[in-house]
């Protein structure tokens, strides 16, 4: 999935959907750069207004929906 973070609420906003699953990891990627979703300052380090990628890796598939449904207002 492809999101674009525009504002620093949007940052925090997406770290905090994140980080409410348990057993679900999420990875957040930019160029050579590859932070995990539920670091703020990982985040916060990649900047805003750019086009990220987010790869969600879980074995729990109703986790992995509600994850990309609550992220969807941030993809491109």
């Amino acid at each position: 999935m492809k999101v674009k973070l525009n504002s620093p609420e949007d940052i925090s906003d997406f770290v905090n959907a994140c980080g409410r699953f348990s057993g679900v990891h999420t990875s957040v990627t930019y160029m050579s750069r590859t932070v995990d979703g539920r670091s703020l300052m990982g985040i916060i380090a990649l900047g805003t207004g750019k086009e990220l990628n987010v790869d969600i890796i879980t074995q729990d598939a109703d986790a992995e929906a509600k994850l990309t449904s609550m992220l969807q207002k941030f993809a491109v």
